[in-house]
Formats: C-alpha cells, structure tokens, sequence
C-alpha cells in the first residue's frame, strides 16, 4: 500500500508464460513450436517465487505484491490499496523468448496480461531508486523491467503503442464460480 505518485512500475521476470504452460498441458503440443511450449510447461510446472528478490527489495521498493492473479487483477489492488492511480504500456511487458515462439502476439499479450502462475513480483519503486532495484536484481540474475508508472488519481490506465487499450481478457478471481445461496 506504500506506491506514490511518480513512482515507477516495474516488474520481475517474464509474464505469462505460466499460463501459457497450462494451455499446452491442455492440449496436443503443435509440431513447429513444441520445444517452446515444452519450455511454457517446465514454466507452468516448476515456477520460481521471487523471494531472494522481494527480501532484497525491502528499503527501496515502495510497494510490491505477488502476480498470482494476473497484471489485470493484481494491480488495480495495488494502486486502490497505495490511494493512486497506475498506467501501464503494454508493449514493454517482458515476453520470453519461448512465449514469443509458441504463440502469437495478440495471444501472448494476453497471457501477460491475464496470467497469474508465474510466481512474479509487481513493484512500485522511487525513480531515484530503480537503478538500486535493477543491481539487485542483476546480482540475483533476474530481469526488472519497468512497464509504467504511479500518478495521483485511482484506477489503471492501459496503452498499447501510443494508444488507449482496454485489455480484453481478466486475471483470476477466486471468487467469480462462488455460489450466492446460503444451504441450512
């Protein structure tokens, strides 16, 4: 709940490709891309919490959360929680090379920005800050990449390549098959 206006949003690692890994253990591997939808799996199967990271972080970082719902569920948690609105641009959201193999852009936005599995960090960091944040992550082997900002207002704001976006796809709600009737 600590972002403040003008802080940067950054993120770790790559997204998506845990759900991704889901889709392909769902159904028959294609031909041309199964080394890529194999690495997806092996994503899926065996992710790596960031939690070396999210130590190291702690003094610089203003804010940060797990992505285990997805960017489009998590972060709008965030910025209501921190009293600030966020913006994100979806073309700088970090794609593996695996991802990009196996399935196609549009498809793979949408992983990143609707899957949850990938055990990654969310992170409101002071722009005087970063680089501190970044060595941090370089001496962990870990990629940081900022993807957006904090500023005063509510809510979360999307562009993709200069223009408004409204992502079409949810992140996970715990919730959402929840039944409504109370049995007595």
């Amino acid at each position: 709940s600590g972002a403040r206006a003008a802080d940067l949003l950054a993120v770790t690692g790559t997204l998506g490709d845990g759900g991704a890994g889901l889709k392909f253990v769902t159904q028959p591997l294609p031909p041309e891309t199964r080394v890529a939808a194999l690495e997806l799996i092996r994503r899926f199967d065996y992710p790596t919490p960031r939690v070396q990271f999210g130590v190291a972080a702690r003094g610089i970082a203003t804010a940060a959360m797990d992505l285990s719902d997805g960017l489009v569920e998590d972060l709008p948690k965030l910025a209501q929680a921190s009293g600030v609105a966020a913006r994100v641009t979806v073309e700088r959201l970090p794609l593996s090379e695996a991802m990009r193999a196996a399935v196609p852009m549009a498809q793979a936005r949408d992983f990143a920005l609707a899957a949850g599995d990938d055990y990654e960090l969310l992170l409101a960091v002071p722009p005087l800050r970063y680089t501190e944040l970044a060595a941090a992550a370089h001496r962990l082997n870990l990629t940081l990449t900022v993807i957006g900002g904090f500023r005063d207002g509510s809510g979360v704001t999307w562009s993709l390549n200069g223009r408004d976006f409204v992502p079409g796809v949810r992140g996970w709600d715990h919730f959402a098959q929840a039944s409504t009737q109370i049995t007595v």
